[in-house]
């Protein structure tokens, strides 16, 4: 049984850390386990700097979710409210011990303001800011339209409402193949026989990467430019997945040493025996190309894809030294043994970049619809808030007047769950926090800060 004096040890230091985490004149990242009192922690940080004298609309509190955002705020206006009605002696005694400062040093003053800091949140315009990012980057959007290049009576849809959207779009491109778009009918035809009859859920899953994939498309300059852009980060060659087989099981292909090495293995043991077989099926002209290529490479290659450390037995390898000219796995490798490894890169990577290429003039097609139906319907979904504002915040002209404008409002920033904030919604935070450790912004007499709480273990990135 644990003493109990460790017992408390341990929960003093941790209520020194939550303490520390809260001073409200500095800036801090904390990781925390859950149950460990992170939102108290956020609701005390908020509070010490209300009493500090912040104004309610200069702190942005983020969190991840409405109801995370709500509970927070609820929280936050029952101690305040509390405040109000509580007695002097024990609001002192409350005060104090989240300050770190002993009951004397309270005037009766400082009681008075604290009592006052109800009212104060409650008058404030849109009151206290514990959102959302999206709802964040809604308020932002509403406020600076025109820089933003959305229309100024946009409404933000749901998820249901763009998953409606959305459906829509991928009926429509579902049409399009069935006419006989001939583009989308190829594209169609290798993501389903990709995906095994379920290839087309792969669209499905790159909508959470549909601005990503529209930047690289818009970046390379098009739809085409993209796919010539893709084949060579892949590195892939031109030649078709299908045609590097058959050139590699036809013309490329040594017969008479094959049949050499054939004979060696069919004069040797089961295990050799066994090798010749496979060679057999490899010079079967009439079987299929990849058929036979399968029997090759199992020559040389175990079932997981790993060289064979034997190829042959020592008999075999001493009377019929073409067996390890070509097989050898062991340095210096045999020529077929290197030619079926590069061909096997060249494949694979051609086949990735094949199969990508379908998923991404698919993907082109059916954004682009998806985008043109939100833009009928005035609407931005949740990615487009973020996507549209973090574009806004790091356009280099637009973004210093709106960065600008903003400053004047925003002083301290905290972060919620963290761990579950994307790299599109960190680079909003980036640009209103960049000015805190730099410039006059680091050097002003009431200090802005970020507070940022979260926990890695909890991620659901």
């Amino acid at each position: 049984m644990t003493p109990l004096s460790d017992v408390w040890e341990d929960y003093e230091a941790a209520r020194r850390g939550q303490a520390e985490a809260a001073l409200p004149e500095s800036s801090a990242w904390v990781e925390a386990n859950a149950g460990s009192g992170k939102t108290k922690v956020l609701i005390d940080r908020v509070a010490r700097l209300l009493l500090r004298g912040a104004e309610p609309d200069s702190i942005l509190c983020v969190t991840y979710t409405k109801a995370a955002a709500s509970e927070m705020q609820a929280r936050l206006f029952d101690r305040l409210g509390g405040w109000c009605v509580m007695e002097e002696s024990l609001l002192r005694e409350r005060l104090a011990e989240l300050e770190g400062r002993t009951v004397e040093n309270y005037t009766h003053e400082d009681v008075g303001r604290a009592r006052e800091l109800f009212a104060k949140a409650l008058e404030t315009p849109g009151g206290l800011r514990i959102e959302t990012i999206h709802a964040f980057c809604g308020r932002v959007l509403r406020r600076f339209p025109l820089e933003a290049g959305v229309a100024p009576g946009f409404r933000e849809l749901d998820e249901d409402a763009s998953g409606d959207l959305w459906e829509e779009a991928f009926r429509a491109m579902g049409r399009r193949v069935v006419r006989g778009d001939a583009a989308l009918v190829e594209a169609a035809r290798q993501v389903a026989e990709a995906g095994g009859g379920k290839g087309f859920s792969a669209l499905r899953a790159l909508l959470s990467r549909r601005a990503a994939i529209q930047r690289f498309v818009a970046g390379a300059g098009g739809i085409d430019a993209a796919v010539e852009a893709l084949r060579r980060t892949i590195g892939a060659g031109t030649v078709p997945a299908p045609r590097i087989i058959e050139q590699a099981m036809g013309p490329d292909l040594p017969r008479e040493k094959l049949r050499l090495a054939l004979a060696g293995f069919a004069a040797g043991a089961v295990t050799d025996k066994k090798q010749a077989d496979l060679l057999a099926i490899v010079l079967a002209e009439a079987l299929d190309a990849d058929d036979r290529f399968a029997a090759l490479q199992k020559v040389m290659f175990t079932q997981k894809g790993e060289l064979r450390k034997t190829i042959a037995t020592k008999a075999v390898c001493a009377k019929h030294p073409i067996v390890l000219e070509l097989f050898a796995t062991d340095a210096p490798q045999g020529a077929e043994t290197l030619r079926i490894q590069e061909v096997k890169r060249a494949f694979n990577a051609r086949l990735v970049f094949e199969r990508s290429t379908a998923l991404l003039r698919l993907a082109h097609v059916l954004f682009a619809d998806f985008d043109e139906r939100k833009r009928d319907h005035a609407g931005l979904d949740f990615d487009d808030l973020i996507e549209t504002v973090s574009r806004l915040l790091t356009r280099r002209h637009a973004a210093e007047w709106v960065l600008w404008k903003l400053d004047g409002g925003i002083a301290h920033v905290l972060v919620d769950e963290a761990q579950d904030t994307s790299p599109a919604q960190w680079r909003i935070l980036k640009a209103l926090t960049d000015d805190i450790f730099a410039g006059a912004g680091a050097e002003r007499e009431s200090p802005r800060t970020l507070f940022v709480v979260g926990d890695q273990k909890q991620s659901i990135y």
